[in-house]
């Protein structure tokens, strides 16, 4: 046998063993369910493949700390199985960050070819997925995962890595030195790392600080939505998205860090976007649904609340409107 035939071979073997995984996944996670309900099942296989990814990171990635996210990532690619070819996966970096948009995966196509379409196939992405929030978030570095959804494409999971500091403000005390709103400057993000920064602000803001189900947060509209990104000194503190729907430029996920709140980022995100829709005639009226707790927020940009309240992911809203 030549190397090259051993190489080949090697490289099934591999793809085997990673597609042995994703069946033990779905079949411990159907065995779980069945006995528990699908809830408590995804709470424990979510809890054990995290634990495991903690385990890694500390006999692996032990000597990387809080602002080393960039030195990490590309560290977690070196060791990518197969020299990267079982998760052809593209990269953007920058100093202090970097992201990965993950093409093809083993385990989803196994799952693919056991049937699972759907939320049952989400589903078991966010298992996976749990394994990365524990190995990255074991070094203390800023971490976001986008797993798939239905809507999301052919492709996989989305991860964004950043310095602790960064998200912090940066500076020798991990703070501007001076005021957000003097170097804000808010844009439309174009490029991946700059989208993956709009996920990795809302996570922290929606999932971890408000606790959303990630389910309803990542709910599979990103890719036909516009994002919109804030950022001071070149950290990203605000971001939100818009979509057209009918005759309304429908604004969603408007988020702002919790050390820059207070500083008018939020408005700043906003009149961005009213003025953007008004500029290229996007529609006739800028709608949004708004956090009760934040209706005379919107109130004061000029929106006027037009429905009654109701419940979003557990919050109560009133969606509100602007003419345009």
């Amino acid at each position: 046998m030549t190397d090259t035939d051993r190489a080949e071979r090697l490289s099934r073997e591999l793809d085997a063993a990673f597609r042995n995984r994703a069946d033990l996944y779905r079949l411990f996670y159907d065995t779980l369910a069945t006995r528990l309900g699908t809830v408590e099942a995804e709470a424990l296989m979510v809890e054990a493949v995290e634990q495991r990814g903690r385990e890694v990171a500390a006999s692996a990635f032990a000597g990387f700390g809080p602002n080393d996210a960039r030195a990490l990532g590309e560290a977690f690619l070196a060791v990518s199985p197969d020299g990267g070819r079982l998760y052809p996966t593209d990269v953007e970096r920058d100093e202090r960050s970097i992201a990965f948009k993950v093409h093809r995966c083993p385990l989803k196509d196994a799952w693919v070819e056991a049937g699972l379409d759907g939320e049952a196939l989400a589903t078991m992405c966010r298992i996976a997925g749990a394994f990365d929030r524990g190995l990255f978030e074991a070094t203390g570095v800023r971490f976001a995962n986008v797993t798939w959804v239905p809507g999301h494409g052919d492709g996989c999971c989305h991860i964004f890595l950043q310095d602790r500091d960064a998200g912090e403000g940066g500076g020798p005390a991990g703070r501007n030195q001076t005021r957000p709103e003097e170097a804000m400057n808010v844009r439309i993000a174009q490029e991946d790392l700059e989208k993956a920064a709009c996920l990795a602000l809302r996570r922290a803001v929606f999932i971890d600080e408000q606790g959303v189900a990630a389910a309803l947060e990542i709910d599979g509209l990103d890719d036909e939505s516009t994002h919109v990104l804030a950022a001071s000194g070149g950290t990203p503190i605000g971001a939100a998205r818009f979509r057209i729907v009918g005759d309304a430029v429908k604004i969603q996920r408007v988020c702002v860090s919790q050390d820059f709140r207070g500083h008018g980022v939020g408005a700043k995100i906003i009149g961005f976007i009213v003025e953007h829709a008004r500029q290229n005639r996007l529609a006739r009226f800028a709608r949004l649904g708004a956090q009760t707790h934040a209706l005379d927020f919107y109130r004061k940009l000029g929106f006027e609340v037009i429905g009654p309240e109701y419940l979003d992911a557990g919050i109560p809203h009133r969606d509100m409107q602007l003419a345009l």
